[in-house]
């Protein structure tokens, strides 16, 4: 018996170095990882159709940029691809991250145990407060956040939560970050890793610049949208948040991959 489960990492087909650093990361870790070559939009109005871009100005009142939609796109494309794929879960990054000891073990234990989550995120941007919702046979801990980790530089995702974040993302209003976030909405399973298993790398970021807000009435309207989503993230969380956390068993898929790791064997097996 196999997990069937695929590393992909996004990466703009021009950012050669990039792409470099992290294949030479992929081999130390004995991954097999298929590039993604990340959406150049050439301009918003090639990316974003006119309901969206209305929709977007009255939540934000500024623009997303060339960058920021093309990050958009490339995670849904993926998205896409992983439900076609019949795989159960993908493990998702994007090109700016270190890769750190225990990774890979991570991934299978996660994907083995993938009943328990639809998205798990390998690190998170903040340090807001983590509530234990599992602990996995190795002693790593699912935490859940009342207020999200933020990014999505490295992700873990079933197909069935792929399918409801295509329907969630439909429209391009929010950065796919905050998309994924607003967990009131889609309802999915979202938690991080405790400890976490990458970090950031400082490099130049594609996303481009973001313009601010400069309009006053904006800047009111937006205190009010962040005051609504702030009272419906209270009400979804007072209601799940999880009490006390739950103790998984160890898998035997894991135990198998996790022996094939040790000696030395390929961690990919697509063989049923």
């Amino acid at each position: 018996m196999t997990i069937g489960t695929h590393f992909v990492c996004i990466s703009l087909e021009r950012a050669s170095e990039r792409r470099a650093l992290m294949a030479r990361q992929f081999q130390a870790h004995g991954i097999d990882v298929q590039f993604f070559s990340g959406i150049e939009p050439r301009s918003s109005a090639d990316a974003i159709n006119e309901s969206d871009f209305s929709a977007r100005m009255r939540r934000y009142g500024r623009p997303m940029s060339e960058g920021e939609i093309g990050c958009y796109l490339s995670h849904r494309e993926v998205w896409k691809q992983l439900v076609d794929s019949g795989d159960d879960a993908w493990c998702i990054m994007e090109d700016d991250i270190a890769l750190r000891s225990g990774f890979v073990a991570t991934v299978w234990e996660l994907a083995s145990n993938r009943d328990h989550w639809d998205v798990v995120r390998l690190m998170g941007l903040n340090r807001n407060e983590r509530i234990p919702y599992a602990k996995l046979p190795s002693g790593t801990q699912l935490m859940w956040m009342d207020r999200q980790p933020v990014g999505l530089q490295c992700y873990m995702l079933t197909r069935a939560g792929a399918a409801a974040l295509l329907a969630h993302t439909h429209k391009i209003v929010h950065a796919i970050d905050t998309a994924v976030d607003r967990h009131w909405e889609h309802k999915l399973r979202l938690f991080v890793t405790e400890p976490e298993y990458v970090e950031t790398v400082d490099m130049v970021s594609t996303v481009g610049f973001r313009p601010g807000i400069t309009s006053l009435s904006m800047r009111v309207r937006e205190k009010i949208y962040r005051r609504i989503d702030k009272t419906m993230a209270a009400l979804y969380n007072a209601k799940r948040r999880p009490q006390r956390p739950i103790h998984l068993s160890q898998n035997a898929v894991f135990t198998e991959h996790r022996q094939r790791d040790a000696h030395g064997l390929s961690l990919i097996d697509r063989q049923s």
